[in-house]
């Protein structure tokens, strides 16, 4: 009598977990047919209609066959005794569980994480164009610190022309030799970047400005609540236009004024020159 009612009490108890085993399939079998018809949806092109019902079927035969197919394997696996046999029946279902992965699995993950993980990558490439921005205005605020050297060095050049013209200082001989003339070239060139640097300050300004209001508008479509596909094209289309700010300055050009910011940022590199060759001519005076 006790055999019979444990017996009956183990029925009950398999009966149950079955019906629970069925509903748990189920409901992880809604989910995935839910997410995968988001994942599917967001990668087909394609008309409304076309897209909603191919959505539809596939994530419907998706819900299906995890459903069969996991209850099917647990009903086999308490028939199957033997150890080959155990072990040919896990074959299958790992290769089920890949074929599920293949079918499922990576429209769950991009319909879960897709958006974030969109928005993730738009947050880093903003942070990387406020850098190069920064960078590019810094540079260009540092050339303009080159401008008291320059104004010196154009009028020493201008100077020892004159005294090397009127009373040959350099060399001992007056007139407008090659030396005479070097001094004169240099002087000029000197000139001519005085003015660069100072017609510049302008548009360095108006460049940074510029770029400043391509970030803002990025950091509102990073951080504005939506869909995500509108405010990733919006996204570039304001990259395109802060790539060509920050380009403004490295591109060369034909015009004087369009390559100044590109001159000014090659004039960091002759304030050595400028602090090494003066003290020489300024010797060679004296001498």
């Amino acid at each position: 009598m006790l055999l019979k009612t444990n017996a009956v009490r183990l029925a009950e108890t398999v009966k149950g977990i079955e019906t629970m085993t069925r509903f748990a399939l189920a409901v992880l079998a809604l989910a995935s047919g839910v997410y995968t018809y988001l994942g599917v949806r967001g990668i087909l092109d394609g008309s409304a209609t076309f897209v909603f019902f191919a959505a539809i079927i596939y994530s419907a035969a998706v819900s299906v066959a995890i459903y069969a197919f996991w209850s099917f394997m647990l009903r086999f696996v308490p028939l199957v005794v033997s150890g080959v046999q155990r072990a040919a029946l896990f074959a299958t279902m790992g290769i089920g569980c890949l074929m599920i992965i293949a079918m499922s699995s990576w429209l769950n993950a991009a319909a879960l994480a897709g958006s974030a993980a969109l928005e993730q990558h738009l947050a880093v490439t903003l942070q990387g164009y406020v850098d190069d921005l920064d960078q590019a205005n810094s540079n260009a605020i540092s050339a303009q610190s080159l401008l008291p050297d320059v104004q010196r060095a154009q009028e020493r050049f201008a100077r020892l022309a004159d005294d090397e013209r009127n009373s040959g200082a350099l060399t001992g001989t007056t007139g407008s030799g090659s030396v005479v003339q070097l001094l004169t070239q240099m002087s000029a060139q000197m000139n001519e970047l005085s003015a660069t640097i100072t017609g510049s300050r302008s548009e360095v300004e108006t460049l940074f400005q510029q770029g400043s209001d391509h970030l803002a508008k990025m950091r509102e479509l990073v951080s504005t609540a939506g869909t995500i596909e509108p405010r990733a094209d919006a996204f570039a289309a304001e990259v395109v236009g802060l790539n060509a700010v920050i380009s403004a300055c490295r591109r060369p050009a034909s015009h004087p004024r369009s390559s100044a910011p590109l001159r000014i940022c090659r004039l960091a590199s002759s304030r050595r020159w400028l602090m090494v060759a003066m003290p020489h001519w300024s010797a060679a005076k004296t001498r």
